[in-house]
């Protein structure tokens, strides 16, 4: 399968938690204040998730196959998520929530319905406190490796 298709599988996956705001299988910018809440708020709030590659290793193995040789590939990945902070303890039970859906949903679905062979366990992430245009949000970053063989 191809890291196109991988990222879709798992915006799908993303999409199915139920909570989630925006997704997009890419790093989303916005550079127009305009576009902004468009891009990023649902409900009310910043609730917006993304999906990005941070690394890969490549391999090959023999002739294991009549095509030719295996190509295994690990793609790392990080669905980052931005949610609006509030100012009392309401906003972080909800992100906590949001965090155990998603990361949920991914165990319930290891192969990506059937585009990778795994996604391999650990899925680890961190949170965090910043900004997003001018908003303070929590930032999640959930990282998982999944992984794909192909023949070339």
């Amino acid at each position: 399968m191809s890291l196109t298709n991988i990222r879709s599988q798992i915006k799908i996956v993303l999409d199915s938690v139920s909570g989630i705001g925006s997704t997009y299988d890419y790093k989303k910018f916005s550079n127009q204040w305009e576009s902004y809440k468009d891009l990023f708020v649902k409900n009310s709030r910043v609730n917006t998730w993304e999906v990005q590659r941070n690394a890969f290793e490549i391999s090959t193995k023999g002739s294991q196959a009549r095509q030719g040789k295996v190509k295994g590939s690990i793609h790392s990945m990080v669905i980052r998520g931005f949610y609006s902070f509030v100012d009392n303890p309401s906003s972080e039970k909800e992100i906590d929530t949001l965090i155990d859906s998603i990361t949920d949903a991914l165990m319930e679905n290891q192969d990506l319905n059937g585009s990778v062979e795994i996604i391999n366990v650990p899925i680890t992430g961190t949170i965090s406190f910043g900004f997003l245009g001018e908003v303070f949000c929590h930032i999640v970053e959930i990282d998982l490796n999944v992984q794909e063989r192909t023949f070339l």
